[in-house]
Formats: C-alpha cells, structure tokens, sequence
C-alpha cells in the first residue's frame, strides 16, 4: 500500500508559490475578474447595487448608526439577486474548477505554468461536474444529519431527563464522522483532474488506510488558513483606521479642538476615498483567496501524486 509524507503534502503549496511566485498575481486576477466583477455587474443590473452598498459602508466608518444602515444595506443588496442567484452561484462553482484545476495542475503539470496555470478545456468541465455533485451531496446529507439530531432530540425528551449527554454524544459522533467522510472523499476533485472523467469516488479506494495522515495533514492546513485569516482581520482593520480619520465625525460629536486642516475632503473628496477604499478592499479580497488556495489545494494533489506513485500519467 502506498502513503505519502504529511511534511511533504503540508508544504507542497508553499514549493509552488517559491517555484512559481507569479501564481498568486494570476489567480489573484482571476478571482477578481470571474467572480467577484460578473457579481457586481450583475448586481447592479439588478438593481441590488451590491458595489455602491460596500461603497457605503466604507464611507460610513466613523459613524455608527450610518454604519449598522449601510451593513443592512450591504447584506439587503447581497439578498436582493432574485432570479440572479442560481446563475450566479452556477457560475461560481465554474470559477472553482478553473481554480482547483490551476492549483492541481502546479503541481501534477508544473511544465505547463504559463497563465498561472489557468486553463479552460475539458478538464474544468469536468471539475465543474464535480463541483454541482459535491453541491448536491452536502446539501442532501446536512438535511439527513438534521433530521437525525431531531429525532434524537425528540427521543432524548420523551426518555426524561438525564437524557441530555444522548444529544451532546450525537453532536460529537456527528461530527467525527463528517470529517472522517471528508477525507475520504478528499482526493475525489485531485483524481477528476489527473483522470480526465469524472472520478470523484474514486477517491474512495485512493485513502483507504492513510486515513491518519490525511487527518494531520488536513489538520495542518486549516490550522494555517485560520492563522492567516486572523492575520488577515487583524490587519484589514487596521489599515482602515487612517480611513476612519478621514472620514468626516458624526453630526452632533464635539467639535475639534484645533483648526480643520487645509486638506478636509468635502462629499466628492469623501466618495473618492470611499471608492478606492472599495477597489483595494476587493483587490485585497482577491489577494486572500488566491493565496488561500495555494495553501489548501497544492496539499492534495501532492498526496495524489504520492499515493499514485508518481506524476500525472496525462502530463
């Protein structure tokens, strides 16, 4: 039976952006222009105006009650697509294989770096095949784990008390086994690339008895998406505190002590800095995913590779 090193597959994201450090700039670009420009455009066809509600609330920093309207504008806008959302969510599944295939694809073709990797054929097709079942199969099995809590809940009431730690021991064993599943099936999207067809199950036979090291390596990986997430907050809201200077106080605050400056922003000065504030803020958004997906997706196509016993067999 083959394995694979835990180190090896951690850090396999990490040798593509060392190898490959433009990766980030393409997928970074691609993000912004496949998923979220086509949203907002969309958006403001549809009268949601998602843009100008993030606008808003950038303008709204230093005013609090005009901050809690312009969020609820904000999360109106994102609830306001109407017919818009099935295509949009469709669509952003397809932008997911052409990402996923990318990051496979750096590590299982790394010949074939030109464009970051981005490639658009049969195998995103398949990938997006992937990507609607997978879907399907989440949404199918979170409404089977949630009848089963009820009827345990249900069950746990008429046993009287004393019953409770039934409901707390269904909540854990849950769990356990929704990660356990996870990583069995977590070599399926790595096996549709590698194979061409649509070789999501597959995955099944792939992890039999590494189940361990996969448990480690996944474990690993979200320990380092939650500490560049934190980073990541930490960061955003302190690069938006000199904004918040910026922007003009609340009516009724104290007046300033000292003499306004010369270079005070009036409205138009106000809706500029909000906007550019709105282009880094997207840019930076766009930064994020394209480095969280060369972190968490190289992992597995490198565990593929290992397990399979050598390169992509369609390089």
């Amino acid at each position: 039976m083959k394995t694979f090193s835990v180190a090896r597959a951690f850090s396999a994201g990490v040798d593509v952006v060392e190898r490959k450090p433009m990766v980030l700039v393409w997928w970074t670009l691609a993000v912004l222009l496949l998923a979220f420009a086509p949203r907002l455009i969309v958006s403001h066809m549809a009268g949601a105006n998602e843009l100008g509600a993030m606008r808003d609330l950038l303008a709204s920093l230093n005013d609090h009650e005009k901050l809690a309207i312009a969020s609820g504008r904000l999360q109106a806008s994102q609830h306001a697509l109407g017919i818009w959302a099935l295509p949009l969510g469709l669509w952003g599944l397809f932008v997911n294989a052409i990402l996923y295939n990318a990051a496979f694809r750096a590590v299982l073709q790394p010949q074939k770096s030109s464009f970051g990797y981005l490639r658009l054929g049969a195998a995103e097709f398949w990938q997006f095949a992937v990507q609607i079942v997978v879907g399907i199969l989440v949404t199918v099995y979170t409404v089977v784990c949630v009848f089963l809590f009820i009827m345990v809940v249900a069950a746990s009431k008429l046993a009287g008390a004393g019953a409770g730690w039934v409901v707390g021991l269904t909540l854990v064993l849950l769990a356990i086994f929704t990660f356990w599943l996870s990583l069995r099936l977590s070599l399926g999207a790595v096996a549709t690339f590698a194979e061409r067809r649509f070789a999501y199950f597959d995955s099944w036979k792939l992890t039999k008895g590494v189940s361990w090291r996969l448990f480690w390596t996944g474990f690993l990986i979200c320990a380092l998406l939650i500490g560049l997430y934190i980073m990541v907050l930490a960061g955003t809201l302190f690069s938006l505190l000199p904004l918040a200077g910026l922007l003009p106080t609340p009516a009724g605050a104290p007046p300033p002590t000292t003499a306004p400056m010369a270079h005070g922003l009036g409205v138009a000065g106000l809706m500029s800095v909000a906007s550019v504030a709105t282009l880094v803020w997207l840019i930076l958004g766009s930064l994020v995913a394209a480095v969280m997906q060369a972190f968490a997706l190289p992992p597995w196509a490198e565990i593929y590779r290992s397990i399979t016993g050598g390169e992509d067999t369609h390089a």
